[in-house]
């Protein structure tokens, strides 16, 4: 198994599984997000944000379980969170995007880029050699460090970002 392969895989199984706890958190919230953002008739917002989390869930564990069934369905679940994205931004509102339950930063191109890596990571998956687990797990060891780091990173990108350019700003830096 290669470590592109592991890397792809366990990071984007951080990023979804940090992202439906924060959205388990505060279920009520992110029902009145969806409410606000995204109405759709025939489907109240309670169970669009109970979707969103199983859809996670669901990428996350088949990742786990079968990677390509798991590649696949991330890849499902990223074009879907991002063909919302762009309705957002297109709607010219200043709101947040929901990614990671009732926190998180106003959408904007940032989180495109987001899911436009994370996207990349699961058609990586795909197209990348897959064998069996056996006699990998020094590899699955060396991965799950930065797989961690770039799981969270992706998840949490708008506000590293923020917080980045705050920092200059606290530091008296000037053009």
């Amino acid at each position: 198994m290669s470590f592109l392969l592991i890397f792809c895989k366990l990071s984007l199984v951080v990023m979804f599984v940090c992202s439906s706890v924060t959205k388990l958190r505060d279920m009520d919230s992110l029902s009145r997000h969806i409410e606000t953002t995204a109405r759709l008739p025939l489907l109240s917002p309670r169970f669009l944000a109970r979707t969103v989390v199983v859809a996670e869930v669901a990428a996350a564990l088949g990742l786990v379980l079968t990677e390509r069934f798991g590649f696949l369905a991330a890849a499902g679940v990223l074009a879907g969170f991002t063909a919302y994205l762009v309705h957002v931004l297109r709607s010219g509102r200043s709101i947040s995007c929901g990614c990671t339950g009732a926190s998180g930063a106003d959408v904007s191109g940032i989180h495109l880029v987001r899911n436009g890596i994370a996207l990349v990571l699961a058609l990586a998956g795909l197209v990348v050699p897959h064998v069996p687990l056996q006699g990998h797990l020094v590899e699955y060891a060396v991965m799950t460090g930065p797989s961690l780091i770039a799981g969270g990173a992706l998840l949490y990108l708008a506000e590293l970002r923020d917080l980045l350019s705050l920092g200059s700003a606290d530091l008296g830096v000037r053009g």
